[in-house]
């Protein structure tokens, strides 16, 4: 464990450099490191990083079974903030939710969480209109989900006294199903039409053109149609990680905005439909050699995204359904699922298929022929209809 401080070439502040290393028989098996402007800070997190990593949380006493749901929350989130663990961005907003203020769950204790408490939180979200609920029950059904596996982590984490598995209760969910308070998630299918692709290109040029404006909204929306990549996985690319002979570029941090990966998990990104093109011109004209390509987090992306859909009044579209909308323009070029499985990055072929392969109405009718008697067996009909 050791820190590395240094002054900075462009600015001569000092920055520190925290290195946390775990060992086994003498040979580096795991390593974080994270840079802080604050000696103080880069030395806390160090000492996390050194009990997650050896195991040893639940000595720091930070969080036990008389500590609240919002106060483990709270601390979960900052480990996920700093990189310690992995919390993606639903699983961060849906703990958010869980301890806002009038929840139910907020103030108790984890030791108190049982099946009512559930219950409760359950109507919470409704709220007390069973016709006019205040969110779906997907969306408690997902609030649910990663309550469960926040629980299942401090108990690992800190060794807690704590059993989730009552969310697991039969009677339980069948009350919450038949009360219609959760279901599971449906996948969705939506996927935007042509002219509103072109609408929302149009509307993100004319708002970048803004001098207050300084994130490239129209590159990251092209690299998003082009390849798939997601919001955490665009605002962390990094220029040196950029293979310029094989045209794809390194993922440290994929799917999960956590801290980055060891080099030997990162994951190759294929740089299709023009997006190595795209990619190149930007960093040339930026003058970009090595560090972060783009500046910004990821919610400023959706948070555009949000604005420009409703001033072109476009309904139930999300910024994540266009990446379902590049993996489903592959199968309508009619690219085989191995190729569009290496461009997705998925590793269950089942879940691709359920999720991201939609063909549009105009696909289809390319596709299957619009006369019936072209089957061998309704040949009998040629020349009838």
């Amino acid at each position: 464990m050791t820190i590395r401080s240094r002054a900075s070439k462009k600015t001569g502040l000092l920055r520190h450099t925290a290195i946390a290393i775990k060992k086994q028989f003498g040979q580096v098996i795991d390593q974080k490191t994270r840079t802080f402007d604050d000696y103080d800070e880069a030395v806390a997190w160090r000492n996390l990083a050194k009990a997650y990593m050896n195991n040893q949380l639940w000595l720091t006493g930070t969080v036990t079974e008389c500590t609240t749901v919002k106060e483990a929350a709270a601390y979960y989130q900052k480990m996920a903030d700093s990189g310690i663990v992995h919390l993606g961005k639903t699983e961060y907003s849906n703990l958010s939710v869980i301890v806002q203020d009038g929840s139910p769950l907020s103030d108790l204790m984890l030791c108190e969480l049982d099946e009512n408490s559930i219950y409760e939180f359950s109507i919470w979200r409704r709220g007390t209109s069973r016709s006019k609920p205040k969110v779906d029950s997907q969306t408690t059904h997902n609030n649910l989900a990663t309550l469960k596996m926040f629980l299942s982590s401090l108990k690992t984490l800190f060794k807690l006294n704590i059993n989730p598995s009552f969310m697991e209760d039969k009677d339980l969910k069948k009350l919450l199903s038949r009360e219609k308070l959760t279901r599971k998630s449906q996948p969705r299918d939506r996927r935007p039409e042509d002219y509103e692709l072109e609408e929302i290109y149009n509307e993100l040029e004319t708002r970048q053109q803004s001098k207050r404006v300084k994130i490239p909204y129209t590159l990251v929306y092209l690299i998003t149609l082009c390849t798939g990549l997601r919001e955490n996985e665009l605002v962390n690319l990094r220029a040196e990680d950029l293979n310029y002979s094989s045209k794809f570029i390194y993922l440290r941090t994929f799917k999960n905005d956590g801290g980055l990966e060891a080099e030997n998990n990162w994951v190759k990104q294929p740089l299709v439909r023009g997006s190595f093109e795209l990619l190149t011109t930007y960093l040339k004209s930026k003058g970009i050699k090595s560090g972060k390509i783009f500046n910004f987090k990821a919610k400023s992306i959706s948070a555009a995204f949000r604005r420009a859909r409703k001033h072109l009044e476009i309904e139930d579209l999300r910024w994540h359904d266009l990446r379902r909308e590049s993996i489903s323009q592959l199968f309508d070029k009619e690219i085989s699922k191995h190729i569009a499985k290496k461009i997705s990055r998925h590793k269950d072929e089942k879940t691709m298929e359920a999720n991201y392969i939609h063909p549009d109405m105009q696909a289809i009718h390319n596709v299957v022929p619009n006369k019936l008697w072209m089957h061998d067996k309704m040949s009998f009909l040629e020349g009838r209809m």
